[in-house]
């Protein structure tokens, strides 16, 4: 019994920590619905809430601020997003993307990128604001057209994403089932990064076309016909707050550890 009080006193103290907080983004047009739901990013049941970006056809992106997914306060963060030729709302019934699971209303509409040419490469550019500053944040990011086989011409296919992060290059790819599986997976409809917010509170990212030989080195994307893709997509984006353990409740958990050990 003595050891069972100070292991409860530990495990009660280090469970004490403060908890993410996600900020959701889904695009949309003036035609589809916003994203209601958990998607990639772990959350507490019941958060379902996503901000919406509506009918983005200029070339920016904007909202400020931006409420936590649990709609129940504004937070602090903003997003801006620079170089986007429009907005989609995919309805075709030859969608190749994730469309046909519960996440239909978070992937089948988008923000895109058009560089003219499944030669050219064209780069769009977004930043987060108002992190806190040099903390850890994961940011989920989406990233698929609507064709990979070839769509109605050999420039639209292949339409997944390549995203940078501070140097780091990831990109989306496609499970090979038109429509999609019914799951979201990691280096398929998103990728995942963990980041440092700078000190001015911001994360810089970028999203462009994949382009094989020229902005990577084989398609990911599993397009049968290879090549690459005049488009670019983003669905949509999570930050979630890497939680860091109170220190009263870590100093009250080492006492707890410490007292098991005597």
């Amino acid at each position: 019994m003595k050891a069972r009080l100070p292991l409860l006193f530990a495990l009660v103290a280090l469970s004490h920590a403060a908890s993410a907080v996600v900020v959701n983004i889904d695009f949309n047009t003036a035609t589809s619905a916003t994203f209601s739901g958990q998607a990639a990013a772990p959350d507490t049941a019941g958060n379902n809430y996503w901000n919406s970006l509506q009918n983005v056809t200029g070339t920016a992106a904007n909202a400020t601020p931006l409420r936590d997914s649990s709609n129940t306060s504004n937070t602090t963060i903003s997003i801006n997003i620079t170089g986007i030729d429009g907005s989609i709302n995919n309805t075709s019934a030859n969608a190749e993307q994730e469309v046909t699971s519960g996440h239909s209303s978070l992937m089948r509409d988008y923000i895109r990128v058009d560089s003219g040419s499944s030669t050219l490469v064209k780069t769009s550019t977004g930043t987060i604001s108002g992190l806190v500053p040099s903390a850890n944040y994961e940011i989920y990011l989406y990233g698929q057209g609507e064709f990979f086989t070839g769509g109605t011409a050999n420039n639209q296919r292949g339409q997944n994403t390549l995203f940078d992060i501070g140097g780091v290059k990831k990109q989306t790819s496609w499970d090979t089932v038109a429509g999609g599986n019914g799951s979201l997976v990691e280096d398929i409809e998103y990728v995942k990064y963990v980041v440092t917010a700078s000190a001015g509170g911001e994360i810089a990212f970028s999203w462009s076309n994949v382009v094989p030989g020229v902005n990577v080195v084989t398609d990911n994307a599993a397009s049968p016909v290879g090549g690459g893709s005049r488009f670019a997509a983003l669905n949509g984006i999570q930050i979630r707050s890497v939680p860091v353990p109170d220190p009263a409740a870590a100093l009250l958990g080492g006492l707890g550890l410490l007292g098991i050990l005597v």
